[in-house]
């Protein structure tokens, strides 16, 4: 069967790939060359928890044990968990698990940030990575 433009099946989705992997490449390139400048300018800049001096990392954990852990409610996406429904009006993350462990596959989870959650902590300019 073929849709009103008249395109086989496959060849629909060989488009659609096409058309996915164009929006990706210049979602990157806006995110790399003007949204993380930009963000920079205003001093907003975003650093590797590794990156972070261990005083830095010691507030994020204490906040993510605090703030964040005790509402959090991820959702499996595998071939028995289908995607979920995921709101507009709601910041979601997608996050990906690995078993470094047992070296076994990854598997997908969404998480809905909830609106109860406090305020990220925010350092001072110079401040992220000192």
């Amino acid at each position: 069967a073929t849709g009103m433009d008249k395109l086989p099946p496959r060849r629909q989705l060989a488009e659609i790939g096409r058309k996915v992997c164009e929006l990706t490449d210049d979602a990157e390139e806006l995110w790399k060359k003007k949204l993380l400048p930009e963000l920079a300018k205003k001093s907003i800049n975003l650093v590797s928890y590794s990156d972070l001096p261990e005083k830095k990392r010691a507030i994020l954990d204490n906040y993510f044990d605090n703030e964040i852990y005790p509402i959090l409610t991820p959702q499996v996406i595998d071939s028995g968990h289908p995607f979920p429904l995921v709101s507009n009006t709601s910041i979601n993350i997608i996050i990906e698990l690995v078993n470094a462990k047992k070296g076994l596959g990854h598997s997908l989870c969404a998480l809905e940030v909830s609106k109860q959650c406090a305020p990220f902590p925010l350092f001072a300019e110079g401040q992220g990575r000192g």
